[in-house]
């Protein structure tokens, strides 16, 4: 084989291995906290594993636009009653998650969103 196809082939499978990453294992996002871009990763294996938690930040699709990706906090999980009486029981399969907000906004309640669309935590967690 030559050099040429060589490296070819190298970079082929480098991109291959770097989708499947970006798939199931880690996301990247960019988010705007304050007015100031940063980027923050979605974990896309936790999830798999375990149950998302309240107070946990997420990453979410948006249920009525599933492309836009939202960060958010886990407010109500799925059929279990919330003391707060402004935040609704999530039905079964569901997540009551409020949107984050920069600076001293109030956070709006976002859902009830379904579990699938509920990516997975965000690193790091204490932005």
């Amino acid at each position: 084989m030559t050099p040429i196809l060589r490296s070819v082939r190298e970079v082929l499978l480098g991109a291959a291995l770097m989708a499947l990453a970006w798939s199931f294992v880690a996301t990247p996002l960019r988010t705007e906290a304050e007015g100031e871009p940063r980027w923050a990763l979605a974990d896309r294996l936790s999830y798999r594993f375990r149950d998302p938690r309240v107070g946990e930040r997420v990453a979410f699709r948006q249920p009525d636009r599933p492309a836009r990706i939202r960060i958010g906090r886990i407010a109500a999980l799925p059929l279990v009653p919330v003391e707060d009486r402004s935040i609704p029981t999530a039905p079964a399969g569901h997540y009551g998650i409020e949107l984050e907000r920069a600076g001293s906004r109030p956070s709006r309640l976002i859902g009830p969103v379904p579990r699938l669309y509920v990516l997975g935590p965000i690193w790091p967690p204490g932005r």
